[in-house]
């Protein structure tokens, strides 16, 4: 079996353990994804299966969406609902001008503070190595671009939110960033991943569901159908000939419409990039 596996990650589950559970149901160790989500939050997760490992770096990366939600008022060292709260602040009044004003102030940051508790490396070590022998955590930053902030509900105590964001971006940091403009502390309850790119939470599966494969994930990139005796001289590692193919990345498919990997085709010719070998599934 072979293929991306697109799971609706459910609340409470690392990614790492949601990999295992493919592995053992796919009897494979040939699992990847590509993109953690802490175990508080929810939603999708692409992972490959097989032989579609090697086609992880052409999955989209960005942008990606979520909606969360900001409990003002409270802090917790890994500003998220895993940890005890540290720290109380009193929450200004708020109102729809103030909340908006300030999603507008965020949305122009290009660099964000990475979180103590994450798996980010300094000198070798992840940072929550760090924060949780209490030693003093080195404060790292990373570029971002946050696309849209756009707020969907609110109350006294706490901001419903949606962000389009780069891969990579920490929806965690954003919250502190909202909490800290607004004149107070706060921590994310609750968090999911609605989309990545151009595949989102429709595509996806149940963790308990009688899982299957598909290329949903590359949907993004053309496909050209090619004859057998063709397929075969790219998977040698032979050059074809440019047939008026637009130069560019394109998925290969066979007569039967079924994926063959990706090739590239420059102004002359066609070459191999990635081909599928089902043979290699293990």
């Amino acid at each position: 079996m072979s293929g991306f596996v697109l799971i609706n990650k459910p609340v409470g589950l690392s990614s790492h353990q949601v990999v295992a559970r493919l592995r053992k149901f796919f009897n494979t160790r040939k699992v990847g994804h590509n993109g953690t989500l802490d175990p508080f939050a929810s939603g999708l997760l692409i992972l490959s299966v097989g032989e579609h490992t090697k086609y992880m770096p052409y999955l989209p990366q960005s942008p990606k969406h979520y909606i969360g939600t900001l409990k003002l008022g409270e802090h917790t060292e890994t500003w998220d609902k895993d940890s005890p709260i540290t720290k109380t602040m009193p929450i200004p009044s708020l109102h729809h001008d103030l909340i908006v004003e300030a999603f507008s102030d965020i949305c122009t940051m290009t660099t964000q503070e990475i979180p103590a508790y994450s798996a980010k490396r300094h000198e070798g070590r992840r940072l929550y190595e760090y924060a949780r022998n209490l030693e003093e955590t080195p404060k790292l930053y990373k570029p971002i671009k946050i696309e849209t902030l756009r707020l969907i509900s609110f109350d006294n105590h706490q901001i419903q939110f949606a962000a389009c964001v780069s891969s990579g971006t920490y929806i965690r940091t954003i919250g502190q960033d909202i909490a800290k403009y607004l004149g107070t502390c706060g921590h994310l309850t609750q968090l999911t991943r609605t989309a990545i790119g151009h595949v989102d939470l429709t595509h996806s599966q149940e963790l308990d569901d009688d899982l299957k494969c598909n290329t949903i994930p590359l949907d993004h990139i053309p496909a050209h159908v090619f004859n057998q005796s063709d397929i075969q001289k790219l998977c040698q590692g032979q050059i074809l000939p440019n047939r008026n193919i637009a130069p560019g990345l394109y998925q290969l498919l066979n007569s039967e419409s079924q994926f063959q990997g990706l090739i590239e085709v420059n102004h002359h010719s066609i070459l191999a990039k990635r081909m599928h070998n089902p043979q290699n599934n293990k």
